[in-house]
């Protein structure tokens, strides 16, 4: 994936996907990742710890413990079927 640099007045250097087709989409997400590292919001950034879902999301939480993208639908979900397992095994 091939990136190449560009001067932006407002942002100053700036890196952009050379191309716009699927090398274009790998080199954006790259670009991403990379101002991540720069601005060193990388360590916030998630995925959701539930298996079927793998979400990425960034963690706005105040001491950055977050663990689904989501509490309404993920979090909700793997909470019930823990609290499942725990009532099944406790018979």
């Amino acid at each position: 994936a091939e990136l190449r640099l560009t001067v932006d007045s407002n942002r100053g250097l700036d890196l952009l996907p050379a191309a716009p087709e699927a090398d274009g989409a790998i080199a954006a997400l790259l670009a991403v990742v990379y101002e991540a590292l720069l601005d060193n919001t990388w360590p916030r950034m998630r995925a959701c710890r539930k298996l079927s879902c793998r979400y990425a999301y960034y963690d706005r939480t105040k001491n950055a413990s977050r663990a689904w993208c989501s509490m309404a639908t993920c979090g909700n979900q793997e909470k019930a079927a823990r609290r499942r397992m725990r009532e099944r095994t406790a018979h």
